[in-house]
């Protein structure tokens, strides 16, 4: 049995952990989302969703408040922006708290108990692996990131740091990247980048003020997954994110994302629930862990 597309204890197919509850943590550039799991009927509840601190002390003491205040929680699974290793730590995330640190240590000492951290896009990916062989993803949120799916598995890098697909060039990005790089697809596609531009509340305006900045954001996307597609061969191209709601990115996205017969005929296809997704992932991925 599912549950809005969630995979639950009660699928033969399922591998979750041994815990009476997970508190699945959501941690984005500008919003925290908490959700706790119940193992023995898989109901999944959101209970947090608000602005993300700019401080760790706040973040944590978040998430440790939502352990401590009812329910057993034997694992807290956490996706978050950046560079993240197996062993839990962040070594950089440019719009995030969580920067240059041993989250899964911090994660633990304050929830007692066991902690596993990975990377949001990696784990949005592993949430679309089911059906789905070979695929190159791109997350589209404060900043834009990414994941490989090779036969079925996120590719993690001999590092542990692949997909990070908002910092390759493009031709439609101008500046320089607060990650040192130029012309990085961050800086064209990337929602910190539009609200810059258009201002906070931009989709709340008249189509008219926002459309031409939109469609360059999805001609951006598009043309950096046909310059992929040469070296990695995929089947589908996926953009998830708000902007993949919108019929004039998504048109501009599959304009620009022109491959030559040479290297097969991929598809696009277009997710706007990254929360979902994320929900999904952890379950997925902590699973197959434990």
């Amino acid at each position: 049995m599912c549950d809005d597309g969630l995979v639950t204890n009660e699928s033969p197919d399922c591998q979750l952990p041994d815990a009476s509850q997970m508190l699945l943590v959501n941690i984005g550039g500008s919003r925290i989302r908490i959700a706790r799991r119940s193992i023995s009927t898989g109901l999944l509840e959101v209970v947090v969703d608000e602005r993300a601190s700019d401080r760790l002390a706040d973040l944590l003491a978040l998430v440790g408040g939502v352990v401590h205040s009812g329910g057993d929680v034997d694992l807290v699974a956490v996706a978050c922006p950046g560079l993240v290793s197996s062993d839990g730590t962040v070594a950089a995330a440019l719009h995030s708290a969580v920067a240059h640190t041993d989250l899964k240590a911090e994660i633990e000492a304050v929830c007692d108990a066991e902690a596993f951290v990975a990377n949001d896009a990696s784990v949005q990916a592993a949430g679309l692996a089911a059906g789905r062989s070979d695929a190159l993803f791109v997350a589209l949120g404060t900043s834009v990131g990414g994941a490989v799916l090779r036969c079925g598995t996120v590719l993690d890098g001999g590092l542990g740091h692949s997909g990070e697909i908002g910092h390759l060039g493009s031709v439609y990005a101008e500046g320089r990247c607060r990650c040192g790089l130029e012309r990085c697809l961050d800086l064209v596609a990337s929602g910190w980048s539009i609200e810059d531009d258009l201002g906070s509340d931009w989709w709340r305006s008249a189509e008219s003020t926002w459309r031409a900045r939109i469609e360059l954001a999805g001609l951006a996307v598009g043309a950096v997954g046909a310059d992929l597609q040469p070296l990695l061969s995929n089947e589908i191209l996926i953009v998830g994110g708000h902007l993949a709601s919108l019929e004039v990115f998504r048109q501009s996205v599959q304009s620009s994302f022109s491959v030559p017969a040479t290297w097969g005929e991929p598809k696009v296809e277009f997710v706007s629930d990254l929360d979902q997704l994320t929900w999904k992932g952890l379950i997925a991925v902590t699973g197959r862990k434990n």
